[in-house]
């Protein structure tokens, strides 16, 4: 039985995305100045492709309300962080924190869905 793509992007955030925004919420000056890199690479990387996505979304007429979630709330915070590392203000920490709960919620919410047919 092979697991539709939702589902493994539902897990994937669920166990790995938000656990990693949250730890790095948390943690904050504390973690390693490798992460700051990583989250600003992710930023860039995450605009870029869902800024692509909702481009072909417009032109298929299809709604990109995931993209612009993405494109606006998720990867400014991230590349704010990625290039103000440990100096970062407190808010932009707070705002990864907020960020992660909310994709371990929705996401698991998804797979709960999923698995039980909701």
């Amino acid at each position: 039985m092979q697991m539709d793509v939702h589902m493994q992007l539902a897990i994937f955030h669920a166990l790995i995305i938000a656990p990693f925004f949250i730890y790095v919420g948390l943690f904050r000056e504390q973690v390693p100045e490798a992460v700051f890199y990583t989250l600003g690479a992710l930023g860039i990387v995450i605009a870029g492709y869902h800024a692509l996505k909702a481009y072909q979304k417009i032109k298929e007429g299809k709604s990109p309300w995931i993209n612009y979630i993405h494109i606006f709330l998720v990867a400014p915070p991230l590349i704010i962080l990625g290039l103000n590392g440990k100096t970062t203000s407190r808010k932009y920490f707070e705002m990864l924190l907020l960020l992660g709960f909310s994709a371990f919620g929705y996401h698991t919410l998804s797979i709960i869905r999923e698995m039980f047919s909701l």
